[in-house]
C-alpha cells in the first residue's frame, strides 16, 4: 500500500496567505468597548462633577450665617443671640436643600452615562484606519497603530451636532 498524498489546490491556499498580508481593520465591537464606553462613563463623570461643583458652592457656612444674624438682629429691633440662630437656622435649611440637589445630580451620573454611550453610538462612522465620532460638538477621530486605537492628532471637519441631554434636565 501506498500512503496517500493530501493534495490542496491553490485556490484554497490564495485566500490564507491574503490574510496574513491584509491591513489589520478594526472591528466596531472593538471601537465601542476600547473607547466609547470608557469615553462615555469619562465624559459623564466630569458633566456630574461640574454639575456638583456648581451646587456645592452656594453652600453657606453656619458659623458665618450665625454671626452675620447677630449683626443684622439689633438693627432690626431682635437680640443678637435671636439673629445668631435664625442665620445658623437658614443656613441648615439652604444647606439641605444643597444636599439634596446633590444626590438628585449624583443619581443621573449612570443615565447620563448610557446616553451618551448611546449617542456615540449613532454618531460613529468609519474612516480610513479607524472610527470616528461627534464628542460634544467636536468630531473626534480615532486611528489604528499597532492595533490600538490613537486619538488622532487632528480632529475631523468643523463643529457637528450638539444635542441636548435628557439626563440633565431637570424639573
Amino acid at each position: 500500500m501506498s500512503p496517500r498524498r493530501l493534495i490542496i489546490p491553490a485556490l484554497v491556499l490564495t485566500p490564507l496567505v491574503g490574510c496574513a498580508s491584509a491591513p489589520y481593520l478594526p472591528s466596531q465591537t472593538s471601537f465601542t468597548l476600547h473607547i466609547l464606553d470608557p469615553l462615555s462613563s469619562q465624559i459623564a463623570n466630569q458633566k456630574i462633577d461640574q454639575r456638583k461643583a456648581k451646587i456645592v458652592s452656594g453652600r453657606l457656612d453656619p458659623g458665618l450665617m450665625s454671626t452675620l444674624g447677630s449683626i443684622v438682629a439689633p438693627t432690626l429691633g431682635y437680640p443678637p443671640a435671636a439673629g445668631a440662630e435664625m442665620g445658623s437656622l437658614m443656613a441648615g435649611y439652604l444647606n439641605s436643600s444643597i444636599e439634596q440637589q446633590l444626590t438628585i445630580v449624583e443619581s443621573r451620573r449612570s443615565a447620563l452615562k448610557e446616553e451618551l454611550f448611546s449617542l456615540y453610538l449613532q454618531r460613529t462612522k468609519r474612516i480610513e484606519n479607524g472610527f470616528a465620532v461627534c464628542v460634544e460638538g467636536q468630531e473626534r477621530q480615532y486611528v489604528v497603530e499597532h492595533r490600538n486605537f490613537t486619538r488622532s492628532p487632528t480632529d475631523g471637519p468643523g463643529p457637528c451636532e450638539q444635542s441636548p441631554l435628557q439626563s440633565l434636565q431637570f424639573p
